[in-house]
């Protein structure tokens, strides 16, 4: 049996571009060969190919488990399944569709978008450029949303993105009578429609504006928000993935990175029913800051939670 052979110091795309059977011709090699061209199914099967797309992968210090994400989902199989699968031929269709998406990883483009799905809360989530990917730490803001709603009055969030958190506080309680999200950028806020139309939850609205602009004259008894929050500061300290998330999603301005949870703070209890309530994701060393503007803000009942690493991740405040 074939198998393609990794080449000393050569590029992930040359490699792959071997793999797949593609007409790349080596710099040191230009004649013309006089071997018959075999078909693709001659060349590698799935096992050979995985084998090579883990040493790529691992080598651009990515974790190899990944190539197996990527091959099942180019088989159209659940990874579980794979191993029954190795030994049968790569049909070139597929071969193709995973050179192009190992190269794509090799640079660090996040495995999300390359594979257009990701999972929050039980829910697959339709990504792609233009909008930020769910975190699992925001799970934690939605289970403390589903514990506060007070059974009655709507709910806002902020800065939707994807959809990912009315999305799941509406998939998980079916009572609630609307969800409204709302963001600034139009590319997120057509994900988080297409998000809304795949999942088949109705009650959920999304409407594209500046934070409260597209709900002026509203109030809602519960409103959550995963806002932009990291500083200017640290996009030194970020992975080379979160580089091809859109900027206005990450970057939260000021020096602290604080100035849109600032600005969400200032006008937040004229958009609050009486006793409603407030959930917001923050960053590493955020929590008491912002639990100091939301008391100067008139908030009395504040509480803070952490995230599986222990870190200080969403805080609850009521009038």
């Amino acid at each position: 049996m074939w198998r393609p052979a990794i080449h000393a110091g050569a590029s992930c795309m040359e490699n792959f571009a071997r793999a797949a059977g593609s007409p790349w011709k080596s710099r040191q090699n230009t004649k013309p060969s006089s071997h018959r061209r075999r078909n693709m199914s001659d060349m590698t099967t799935v096992g050979d190919f995985l084998r090579q797309a883990r040493e790529q992968l691992r080598s651009h210090g990515i974790h190899e488990i990944e190539a197996r994400w990527l091959v099942a989902a180019a088989l159209q199989i659940a990874p579980i399944k794979l191993d029954l699968h190795l030994q049968q031929p790569l049909a070139p269709q597929a071969a193709r569709q995973l050179t192009e998406w190992i190269q794509r990883r090799c640079r660090h483009e996040p495995l999300q978008y390359i594979l257009g799905t990701t999972f929050f809360m039980g829910l697959e989530l339709r990504v792609g450029p233009g909008v930020l990917i769910p975190r699992p730490e925001t799970e934690i803001l939605v289970e403390k949303a589903l514990q506060a709603y007070p059974g009655r009055g709507e709910v806002l969030d902020l800065c939707t993105g994807s959809g990912c958190i009315p999305l799941a506080i509406a998939a998980q309680n079916r009572q609630i009578p609307a969800i409204t999200g709302t963001d600034i950028s139009p590319e997120a806020i057509a994900w988080a429609k297409r998000n809304r139309r795949h999942l088949k939850l109705e009650r959920v609205f999304f409407a594209c504006g500046d934070l409260f602009e597209p709900v002026r004259g509203m109030r809602f008894s519960l409103i959550t928000v995963n806002p932009p929050y990291i500083a200017e500061s640290e996009k030194h300290l970020v992975s080379p993935e979160v580089h091809y998330e859109p900027p206005i999603a990450l970057w939260g301005g000021d020096h602290d990175g604080l100035g849109i949870v600032r600005r969400i703070v200032e006008e937040l209890p004229a958009f609050l029913e009486p006793a409603g309530t407030f959930l917001c994701e923050v960053g590493w060393k955020q929590a008491r800051q912002v639990a100091t503007l939301l008391q100067e803000r008139g908030f009395t009942t504040i509480h803070i939670f952490t995230d599986q690493q222990g870190i200080e991740r969403v805080i609850q405040a009521s009038l």
